[in-house]
């Protein structure tokens, strides 16, 4: 779980760096609705949603998903995250496009710096050592 955790908050600032440097702002037609009275971001390239789709639906394909039928299912439900941000208005084709790419290499990366149950202790184990010595 914790490189679930490191994979969601580095696909998060890797999309907020993206989209302040592109600045693409949403299609014309979009427009705030009553359950949604804030926006969290000005800026549609790359779509977020896609992109964090796209990286959980291949963790959990790599990971944890053998069956078939819900190999497909995780699939479909990627394309559709991305599909409903177009359909709601949020996101252009391409934005949704490339968030899909971008988040399949973000898991990519993440499958490099994999961290072992071991390794994972071993980095624990130290911070804790460190962090009493210093008490």
């Amino acid at each position: 779980m914790l490189n679930l955790l490191m994979a969601l908050v580095l696909d998060m600032a890797l999309v907020g760096i993206v989209k302040a440097i592109v600045r693409r702002r949403p299609p014309s037609h979009s427009r705030s609705d009553l359950f949604m009275p804030f926006a969290v971001d000005r800026y549609c390239f790359p779509s977020g949603h896609a992109t964090r789709a796209s990286m959980c639906a291949c963790f959990l394909l790599t990971r944890l998903v053998s069956a078939g039928p819900l190999r497909a299912l995780l699939l479909a439900w990627a394309g559709l995250v991305g599909l409903s941000r177009v359909l709601l208005g949020q996101s252009n084709v391409t934005d949704v496009l490339f968030g899909l790419c971008l988040g399949y290499c973000h898991y990519g990366l993440v499958d490099r710096l994999w961290l072992s149950p071991e390794r994972l202790q071993d980095i624990l184990t130290t911070f804790l050592r460190d962090s009493l010595a210093g008490v």
